[in-house]
């Protein structure tokens, strides 16, 4: 009785096997199928149900799945576990499992995991930077910028391998500049800031990232005590050139530097133009925010269409003309025209191929799935952005406190104030600042080169 059962269990095993490549099989024709016809969205379930079957990596399913996510980012596999994508060989799940494995903080079998991609391989830039990063918060900076470096020569190289008008042109580029300007935040965050500066000021205003740098290289600026050139840095966002690019935190900054050289006067002029510019439009959103519970579609509808819902609220216009011009979201928005226009394709077809329903299906689910996503995204930049508010906010108001403070000092005759270190340092000034006393106009070209022409007040 017992051999029989050990015989009938056996054969439950090879025949469960046998259905299992049978059924990958069958998983792996279906994707191969719709990928020919060009519906690379449809055949994302396919190639996700076989990586859920196989048992171990399948080169013939990790080339699909490498070719098709080249096509429609790496958004659509992203949601899968640690355990099915560790069954596969594709190098864009070794991305995903490696960014996974970072949020575990398991960062060696990460590296090991990014180290497997090839250089000729599309996603290797997309690698090197993730492995950059992985560095970076290990503290191993002169690795990090090895990285970054390799990165972008990668990007470069790849970049220019498509046309511009090409979805995957745009990608690159934006991985090439997010790669040049980690090199920098690696300076920065090792403490070699007038390192950082040099690199800072590479940077090509043209680049996407510009906006940033230029709120990075005022924080280094501030950090080395020359105050002066870090205002000119922060006010450079009320420029009408950088009107769709929110920082709350440069007026903090600009109010800081202020406190750090005695002109009270215009710690409480920034608090001034910060509550008339900010204040009830972003408290508006705030309350917005807090009161509706925005569906992930329903707000990149709201981007997408440039919905009248928010209308009223100046500061969340600004924001998302922000967004709709990142590399991120044209990139993405892109992707989602092309599974509209892939739903077009398969509707007309519908009577004519006996599988259009299941691929219709398909490309609707996963349409859906990067919808949700990027209105994720989105809907987290608008809550950081009211994060962002309220911290400024608050800094403002005590530095009002503070400069109040002083002020009633200077007329009592009482001298509290005592010069850091910091403020002693000697600062080199580039060639390219300009001296200049600001009176609202700006010019495009000498953004990011304004100096404030004012000497500290403070006691000698």
């Amino acid at each position: 009785m017992t051999r029989l059962y050990f015989f009938l269990l056996l054969n439950l095993s090879i025949a469960a096997n046998e259905v299992r490549e049978l059924d990958l099989q069958r998983s792996i024709v279906l994707a191969q199928n719709s990928i020919a016809k060009g519906y690379y969205f449809a055949s994302i379930p396919f190639l996700k149900e076989g990586l859920v079957i196989t048992k171990a990596p399948n080169e013939k399913l990790d080339n699909l799945i490498d070719k098709v996510l080249e096509n429609v980012g790496i958004t659509q596999i992203s949601f899968l576990p640690i355990d099915v994508l560790s069954k596969s060989n594709s190098l864009f799940a070794k991305i995903i499992h490696a960014k996974k494995l970072m949020d575990n903080n398991r960062y060696s079998a990460a590296s090991s995991l990014l180290n497997q991609i090839q250089d000729d391989h599309f996603a290797q830039a997309l690698a090197l930077q993730v492995k950059g990063t992985i560095e970076m918060t290990l503290s191993n900076f002169k690795e990090a910028r090895t990285s970054f470096k390799k990165c972008q020569e990668s990007s470069e190289s790849m970049r220019d391998s498509f046309k511009k008008t090409d979805t995957r042109h745009e990608h690159f580029d934006y991985i090439n500049s997010v790669c040049e300007v980690s090199i920098a935040r690696s300076f920065y965050k090792e403490g070699k800031l007038k390192k950082a500066l040099d690199v800072y000021s590479q940077v090509d205003m043209r680049s996407y990232l510009y906006p940033s740098v230029l709120l990075e290289t005022a924080w280094t600026l501030y950090r080395l005590g020359d105050y002066q050139t870090s205002i000119g840095r922060t006010l450079s966002f009320r420029a009408p050139f950088l009107n769709d690019y929110f920082f709350p935190e440069a007026e903090q900054l600009a109010s800081m530097s202020f406190f750090k050289i005695c002109h009270w006067n215009e710690v409480q002029n920034t608090l001034i133009y910060f509550d008339k510019n900010h204040y009830k439009n972003t408290r508006a959103l705030i309350e917005y925010l807090n009161r509706n519970s925005l569906r992930e579609q329903d707000v990149l509808k709201l981007v997408i269409d440039k919905s009248r819902a928010l209308k009223s609220f100046t500061i969340t216009d600004r924001v998302f003309n922000r967004i709709r011009n990142t590399p991120s979201f044209i990139y993405n928005s892109n992707l989602l025209h092309l599974g509209v226009k892939e739903l077009k394709m398969i509707r007309s077809q519908r009577g004519k191929d006996n599988l259009a329903g299941l691929y219709y299906n398909n490309t609707k689910r996963e349409l859906k799935l990067k919808t949700v996503s990027l209105g994720y995204k989105i809907k987290s930049k608008l809550y950081k952005v009211a994060n962002n508010f309220i911290k400024a906010s608050q800094v403002l108001s005590l530095l009002k406190i503070e400069s109040h403070g002083f002020k009633r000092d200077k007329i009592a005759n009482r001298q509290p104030y005592q010069v850091t270190n910091s403020e002693r340092l000697p600062i080199v000034r580039t060639v390219s600042s300009v001296n200049w006393d600001f009176r609202g106009e700006f010019w495009s070209d000498e953004i990011g080169s304004y100096v404030w022409s004012k000497e500290s007040k403070c006691p000698k």
